[in-house]
């Protein structure tokens, strides 16, 4: 298809401080996420010392704990030492067979911005079923956790950014430490040309398989605004606005 530019300048990230800063999104019907998903967003880290007590910095997530409340967990970890992205989906309860999760190694620097895509396909082989893109470029030999073809929890659980709510435990985890930008989450696989599109250009708003878009523009307030047609706009619990943003470059750009 062919895309045009999008002339929305960017003035606002969101500050979340790895302690208890949050920003929840209400189950929306108009999402119809089954058997196909792209996540993404812009991140910022300001340090990785409470990444581990934290268990894993969680940049978007569909995921409470109970009532089959689980569907997809988009975070960043770290084993023994080595930073990890992953992406994990659960059909929506616990146990094997019922999730995939796939993690890939990447030495994350902080107080860096990084654009972070992934994407699940159902109908993919096994091993290919998920993909993460980082700054445009496919990153390769995931580390597999499990690996079934299952569809995605179709729950009233809320998205959230920056916290895993584990409420059959009544915990929170994962709250993130650093700067959030441009989260969109589509109900459909984009291409890698897609996916480099939308790194450099955000998203209209009106585009086909779009099911939620938060840029952080408003600046004050304890809103976020939902871009999509979906209109599901969020709240804000403890994050600031900031103006440290990412450097982005949005000409015409063409994608076949």
């Amino acid at each position: 298809g062919t895309f045009s530019a999008n002339a929305n300048v960017s003035n606002y990230a969101l500050s979340l401080d790895g302690e208890d800063d949050f920003v929840q999104i209400p189950n929306n019907a108009g999402y119809f996420i089954n058997n196909k998903l792209t996540v993404g967003c812009k991140v910022n880290i300001s340090d990785f010392n409470q990444i581990n007590s934290n268990g894993g910095y969680k940049l978007l997530t569909k995921y409470h704990t109970s009532n089959n409340g689980r569907a997809f967990s988009f975070q960043l970890g770290e084993d023994n030492g080595v930073l990890n992205i992953a992406l994990t989906i659960s059909n929506g309860s616990d146990g094997i067979g019922n999730f995939t999760n796939y993690k890939f190694n990447y030495n994350f620097n902080i107080n860096e911005w990084y654009d972070i895509q992934a994407t699940y396909n159902i109908n993919e082989v096994s091993s290919n079923r998920i993909k993460i893109y980082l700054n445009g470029q496919e990153l390769m030999n995931p580390t597999i956790i499990h690996d079934y073809s299952v569809n995605i929890g179709s729950n009233n659980t809320p998205i959230e950014i920056s916290r895993l709510y584990d409420n059959q435990h009544n915990d929170q985890v994962g709250f993130f430490n650093g700067f959030i930008d441009n989260v969109h989450v589509w109900n459909e696989v984009l291409s890698q040309s897609e996916i480099l599109y939308y790194m450099n250009c955000p998203p209209s708003g009106n585009e086909s398989g779009l099911v939620g878009y938060w840029n952080f523009e408003e600046g004050s307030g304890n809103t976020v605004l939902d871009l999509s047609p979906n209109g599901n706009n969020g709240t804000i619990n403890g994050a600031n606005y900031d103006t440290n943003i990412p450097v982005q470059s949005c000409g015409l750009t063409n994608v076949n």
